[in-house]
């Protein structure tokens, strides 16, 4: 099925630089941020340093919560 979202992404979607919490499980607050900043527009780039996560996690978090 066609999936069509705008991510808006920036380099290397599994870099790992920024990502302290990498491989590990995505909390309550954690999705509620999620949730908040995308709602404010923010790009997965953006999001991903406010968490602490690779961009290719929050696309995912963000495909499954249909995002």
């Amino acid at each position: 099925f066609p999936v069509t979202i705008e991510h808006q992404c920036e380099g290397d979607l599994e870099s790992t630089v920024f990502a302290f919490k990498d491989r590990t499980r995505w909390s309550k607050a954690d999705l509620e941020i999620l949730k908040r900043l995308r709602a404010e527009g923010q790009s997965v780039f953006e999001i991903s340093l406010e968490l602490g996560r690779t961009q290719l996690a929050v696309v995912w978090q963000l495909l499954e919560r249909g995002a």
